[in-house]
């Protein structure tokens, strides 16, 4: 949904959170139409209607607003791509090289390293008050960046500090983008001038990635990074729409949205560590048995 729950920039936008949609279902059912300003939103809370939205008419659902946030590399990045042939294109290289189960367990080992790390870390500060919820972000956040950008890169702290900031300034409110048509109100709004300061930053870093990743000729026994991955499909060059290299920083880059659903980097960052802190900081919960996937009967316990 396209309302923000950040009140820094809009005290009134509480009344979307998670938990007032969550009763607005409990009324409404779990399909709802909400519409603040000039946009549409369709609201889905249960997993058969999910099923409709997102596998039976999913080419219907495919197209995403223009938002503020967004607009950078001209609507290029994964999230917010229209429908079309770079948006099927796209689509593809998720499924059939980004995100593979080989690739994925490829980074194994970056896994298991950064959670030594983290667990030394709570280790060395045994007795002393941590920021737990800060220490799973930073985890997550490492993991991500190493996966994307390898081991070596130089730049990669001062690209997770700018995509911390983007993230910060998309989960902001805009009235451009409940008025789409009010053209002046982008012109007007604060986060406007803030992302363009932010996003000519991580320009930057993502140019010297690109150029570290394109001059790096001692590669033998390491493996592909993800953007290795696209540069090597771009120099392919027989894919059948070209990928510039704006294109692999759009996806490689946290669209800036203004509701809290970053890119590709930052849904992963976002989603493990609000899990993970939220599962940590709740012992009474009573056990909760979960059933494995595909049905096999098997069960965890929290």
């Amino acid at each position: 949904m396209d309302v923000a729950s950040n009140r820094k920039y809009a005290p009134a936008c509480w009344l979307f959170t998670p938990y007032c949609l969550r009763d607005l279902a409990k009324k409404y059912g779990p399909l709802m139409h909400l519409q603040p300003g000039e946009v549409s939103h369709i609201i889905v809370s249960s997993p058969e209607t999910a099923k409709q939205v997102m596998k039976i008419h999913d080419i219907s659902f495919a197209d995403r607003p223009r938002l503020l946030a967004a607009k950078f590399y001209n609507f290029t990045d994964i999230m917010f791509a229209p429908y079309g042939d770079y948006w099927r294109q796209l689509r593809k290289i998720c499924t059939l090289e980004l995100l593979t189960v080989k690739r994925v367990q490829s980074f194994r080992s970056i896994r298991e390293e950064e959670l030594s790390n983290l667990i030394a870390s709570i280790s060395s500060n045994a007795g002393l008050p941590i920021n737990f919820t800060k220490m799973l972000f930073s985890l997550t956040n490492d993991i991500t960046a190493r996966a994307i950008f390898g081991g070596r890169c130089k730049d990669r702290e001062g690209f997770i500090l700018v995509s911390e900031k983007i993230v910060e300034l998309s989960a902001g409110f805009s009235l451009a983008d409940v008025f789409p048509s009010i053209k002046l109100l982008e012109i007007l709004s604060d986060m406007t001038s803030e992302l363009e300061k932010q996003h000519r930053k991580a320009g930057k870093i993502l140019d010297n990635i690109i150029n570290e990743h394109r001059a790096r000729t001692d590669k033998e026994g390491e493996e592909d990074d993800l953007v290795d991955v696209l540069l090597n499909l771009q120099e392919q060059g027989n894919l059948e729409v070209p990928l510039t290299t704006d294109n692999i920083k759009a996806v490689i880059l946290p669209p800036g949205l203004a509701w809290p659903n970053p890119g590709l980097p930052e849904l992963a960052i976002k989603l493990i560590s609000t899990v993970l802190s939220w599962v940590s900081a709740s012992p009474s919960l009573p056990p909760t048995r979960f059933a494995a996937p595909g049905g096999s009967g098997s069960s965890a316990s929290l």
